[in-house]
């Protein structure tokens, strides 16, 4: 490949960056997955089965709600989470 220190460097800063935003998307569309199937009016049982997580994990996030949360609304975040949804700008 005969790349430069330098240029893996940022490769490997850029992945990171990705990574973290991704990160911070699934997090965020898990607690409005949450968030959607409680006010529909699922258990906290069923949420956790369609969700993928356990029960103590869906109560968790139920108490502390959505705007509980840290999630940086950076651009890419929100490109992330907006297609997740299906709902691309």
């Amino acid at each position: 490949m005969g790349a430069t220190e330098d240029q893996v460097r940022y490769a490997m800063n850029t992945a990171r960056e990705r990574l973290a935003s991704a990160e911070n998307a699934q997090h965020l569309v898990v607690l409005q997955a949450i968030r959607a199937l409680s006010t529909r009016g699922l258990s906290v049982r069923e949420i956790a089965g369609v969700v993928g997580i356990s029960k103590s994990a869906v109560s968790r996030h139920l108490r502390m709600g959505i705007d509980g949360v840290a999630v940086r609304q950076v651009d890419e975040v929100t490109a992330i989470v907006r297609h997740a949804w299906g709902r691309e700008r």
